[in-house]
């Protein structure tokens, strides 16, 4: 039996507008302030790692979840802000504008197999586009996964990535996998290659790999998990490692090595639409 209810708050996220979703064993909760599923929990264990000491008033980012990170990734890329005459000293926020904004809901729906939600940003204006920019996210739920979809038809510069925080035991007992043999290193501004097809987390991992495949997985000793991706030509795996994870106030000491994030990403720069949608299967139904 599939459901959708409207609630305020979660955990302790005070006086937040949600939708808790649920579907069989299966529930999400997702917010309107930035798009941000919250939560994922198949038959009552966590899949993805919310910070607790998480805030999202006053214009911050919510850690942990599911982040939207649109239209561009990281530090806004000098391309941006040459196209639409920006400065390059203009200073602007990492990842974007979408996952700070209030998000409409645009409709709704429940089956007797899946539910799904879709929120929207409407009547976005971009320094680089003449055209009023119109963004949707689909988050859907059945027994089988919870499939989230962020989509642009304006064909334009922006990049975007899905930047989701995977909840594992300990991340320094787990690896992803298949991974090419190069990527970007950005903690030493490199590119490197290694010998193996997956990354472990022995340190902080911050990494960038083009091309990869639909299909990565999340191995660690008591668990698997199997994430689908399609409509990217990357993929980011990071996790602040100990040191960089005490600079930050909204992960709590000694919690860094809970989560692992694997974010599904659009950041070749061109003007084209986007279509970029993210995967999490239900670990406790078959792997093939």
């Amino acid at each position: 039996m599939a459901s959708i209810q409207q609630i305020t708050g979660y955990k302790h996220l005070a006086n937040l507008s949600c939708w808790r979703l649920a579907c069989g064993e299966s529930v999400v909760v997702i917010s309107a302030y930035g798009a941000h599923v919250l939560a994922y929990e198949v038959a009552g264990t966590p899949l993805l790692w919310l910070s607790e000491t998480a805030v999202w008033q006053n214009g911050k980012a919510i850690r942990g979840g599911i982040p939207i990170c649109w239209p561009w990734f990281g530090a806004c890329p000098a391309a941006f802000k040459n196209h639409s005459g920006m400065s390059e000293n203009a200073q602007l926020p990492n990842h974007g504008i979408a996952r700070t904004q209030n998000w409409q809901l645009l409709e709704h729906h429940t089956s007797d197999d899946y539910t799904e939600i879709t929120l929207v940003l409407a009547d976005i204006k971009l320094a680089w586009t003449n055209n009023l920019v119109r963004l949707i996210y689909r988050v859907k739920l059945s027994e089988d996964c919870l499939a989230v979809t962020l989509s642009c038809t304006e064909p334009m510069l922006q990049q975007a990535a899905l930047h989701t925080y995977f909840k594992v035991n300990d991340c320094r007992t787990a690896i992803v996998s298949p991974l090419p043999a190069q990527f970007y290193d950005k903690p030493s501004d490199s590119l490197k290659n290694q010998s193996v097809d997956y990354c472990s987390f022995d340190a902080e991992i911050d990494r960038v790999y083009a091309n990869t495949s639909t299909e990565l997985f999340i191995r660690s000793p008591d668990s698997l998990l199997k994430i689908q991706q399609m409509g990217h030509d990357a993929s980011i795996v990071w996790n602040p490692g100990q040191h960089k994870a005490s600079q930050a106030a909204d992960i709590a000491p000694d919690t860094w090595q809970k989560f692992i994030c694997v974010e599904s990403a659009s950041l070749h720069l061109s003007e084209s639409a986007l279509h970029l949608e993210q995967r999490i299967l239900n670990p406790f139904k078959t792997i093939k």
